[in-house]
């Protein structure tokens, strides 16, 4: 959506997301072999939960926006801190 026709789905620019740096994966539970974007709040909850009990850092706890789908790094920000230093190149 930024450099093609489509919609933009994010707000972050390069170098602002834990993806950017391989930190951070989006997941949706899968029902009858279709992604199931509409799940229940509980479900994405209990699966905040669990990525939270593994130290991992759940979007659907973000307080900026809700963003269910996503996990990250709790440490992202280290790696970007040396990018922004040019001690990191991200490929």
């Amino acid at each position: 959506g930024r450099t093609t026709p489509g919609k933009v789905i994010t707000k972050a620019q390069g170098g602002q997301s834990a993806h950017n740096f391989g930190l951070a994966v989006d997941m949706v539970p899968v029902k009858n072999n279709d992604l199931w974007w509409d799940a229940p709040k509980d479900l994405w909850k209990e699966a905040a939960d669990i990525a939270k009990d593994m130290g991992l850092v759940p979007g659907f706890y973000f307080r900026s926006i809700f963003d269910a789908p996503h996990f990250e790094d709790s440490n992202w920000k280290t790696q970007q801190a040396l990018w922004k230093a040019g001690k990191l190149i991200v490929a």
